[in-house]
This record gives C-alpha cells, structure tokens and sequence, in this order.
C-alpha cells in the first residue's frame, strides 16, 4: 500500500500538480494517476493509462460518484497510445475539496492506493 498525507498542494494558473505510478515498459506496464489536476480544479482526477486492448465497461458511470472526464477520444479506451495519452479519467464529483483551493482550506487530506489492482471485472 502506498499512502500520500498532504496538507497542501499546488493550485492555480500553470500548475498541474499530480501523484501517479507506472509500470515497467510503459504505457504496457500501466501507470494509474492517483491524484491530479490542472490550474484552478476543485475536485481530484483518477486516471489510468495502458497499452492498447484495455476498456472500461460502458456503464461505469452507474457504478460510481464520480464521472469520467470526457475529450477528444473515446472515454472508455484506456490506451495510451491511442486517446493521445488520454486514457481513462474520473473526475470527483462528491465534494469541492478533493483538490486544489478547497483541499488546501480542508487542511489536506490522505490519497492511498493499494500496490495491486485490477481492472477488471466491475
């Protein structure tokens, strides 16, 4: 298990502040994005970004509270190489203070991950 304790993190015009882990040989080893976001975001963004072959169900968005982050690509395709480096996001959507201005006022929080995880099946 892996666990990030912070009481601040970057927010603002420029900054991209993240917390995110691959494997070996990437993107085929896989990298999950434990923590990011961009400029002024309020809510944290998961992301996972694989080889080609590896895409999420279609009604993932019934099956949490947050919602994945839509973009040039197809959303459920986790591949790197083939979303431009988008793979799969998710966007926190239960508070305002996952991220940025509204975690920094919350005095931080934890993000942890377990070191093994799977994708599948939900």
């Amino acid at each position: 298990m892996v666990i990030m304790d912070a009481v601040h993190a970057p927010t603002g015009c420029g900054t991209w502040p993240a917390w995110w882990m691959n494997g070996d040989n990437w993107p085929y080893g896989g990298e999950i994005d434990i923590m990011e976001g961009v400029n002024a975001f309020s809510q944290n963004q998961i992301s996972i970004h694989t080889g080609s072959g590896c895409r999420i169900p279609s009604n993932t968005n019934d099956q949490q509270t947050g919602s994945l982050t839509t973009g040039w690509f197809d959303s459920y395709n986790c591949a790197a190489y083939e979303t431009g480096n988008e793979g799969c996001g998710v966007r926190d959507l239960t508070s305002g203070n996952s991220f940025g201005e509204g975690f920094n006022a919350a005095g931080g929080g934890v993000y942890a991950r377990k070191s093994h995880f799977s994708l599948l099946p939900f």
